[in-house]
């Protein structure tokens, strides 16, 4: 998370999967990118029907459960497809900066599968008109305003943008505060930083920048 890179972990199927379902929330909340391995009951025990050590409710129970917290889910039970979820998985984790999930049946691990398709990649459009129309709107209000301030939070990191927004910063002559998640994000020693906003426990000078901004 430091270095802004990807995280990576591997548990085991029922317990071990269970047990990180807090960590992998937090991650999504704080748009941390994390890809979580999980083993899994193999591809022949699901089709006996077989009960499987620490199988909570149906084979299919942790990746439902998953699916609340990561923004990509899948089990890698087809040779065909397979390598299509692990290239779109690592795509999300890396490019929306969040958590995915990917379980593997304990008979797929040695697994020969396809090549992912050219479209396995995560596509982002970007809707011109709206950025637009964003920027006009705050440009509007920036130039009217009498007492701005910018607050920067953790997305700042996630997405390195940080010599960006120092620079847009410099550009407005702004005070800058930042969220509680975001906090380091802009340099702590910059004239133009406030600090560190948490409502009512905030120093009362930083109190009166951020709550009588306009």
């Amino acid at each position: 998370r430091i270095r802004g890179g990807l995280g990576v972990c591997c548990v085991t199927y029922g317990a071990g999967g269970l047990n990180m379902v807090n960590s992998v929330a937090c991650a999504y909340a704080e748009e941390s990118p994390l890809v979580v391995l999980s083993g899994g009951p193999g591809r022949i025990e699901k089709r006996a029907g077989l009960p499987v050590h620490h199988e909570v409710k149906s084979f299919e129970s942790q990746l439902r459960v998953y699916a609340e917290v990561t923004e990509y889910s899948a089990i890698l039970d087809d040779p065909r497809t397979a390598a299509a979820h692990i290239a779109r998985a690592l795509d999300v984790a890396v490019k929306m900066k969040r958590p995915v999930y990917l379980e593997i049946p304990r008979d797929m691990v040695e697994a020969e599968i396809d090549p992912p398709p050219a479209d396995a990649a995560l596509e982002l459009k970007t809707d011109e008109g709206a950025v637009a129309e964003a920027v006009a709107e705050i440009t509007e209000r920036l130039a009217a305003a009498q007492r701005p301030v910018l607050i920067v939070g953790v997305e700042v990191h996630r997405f390195p943008l940080r010599d960006q927004v120092v620079r847009l910063a410099e550009r407005l002559g702004v005070p800058v505060a930042s969220s509680f998640l975001g906090r380091g994000v802009f340099p702590s020693r910059h004239l133009q930083f406030a600090g560190t906003y948490l409502g009512v426990v905030s120093p009362q000078p930083l109190r009166d920048v951020v709550e009588n901004s306009d």
